[in-house]
């Protein structure tokens, strides 16, 4: 997603919907997120860093979808499958840069 969900506040509004793409809205102030997102994103990627970022999605959806679920795993085995996946694709080094999100209005 290139934005936050934001509330249309305009008369005419019938529905919670967000404003800038007119998608359905769920939530509200902090935790108001589109209807088909799991969670509201905390930050959005600097312009010229959305590739890389929507790589390392796919790269870390990938490895979730290519584990084994059982009852017995923990948030850390699924952080360790994402990371071994994260740095197989070569999207981890050992100088990481430091990143400027977009500020988000």
């Amino acid at each position: 997603m290139d934005h936050l969900a934001r509330l249309d506040t305009s008369p005419d509004a019938t529905s919670p919907a967000c404003s800038v793409c007119g998608r359905p809205v769920v939530g509200a102030a902090s935790d108001l997120r589109h209807e088909d997102e799991a969670r509201r994103p905390r930050l959005l990627p600097a312009r010229g860093d959305v590739a890389a970022v929507r790589r390392a999605e796919l790269v870390a959806e990938r490895a979730l979808a290519g584990m084994v679920w059982t009852p017995s795993a923990t948030a850390a085995d699924r952080a360790a499958a994402v990371v071994e996946a994260l740095y197989a694709a070569g999207l981890i080094s050992a100088r990481p840069r430091a990143v400027r999100p977009r500020a988000v209005a």
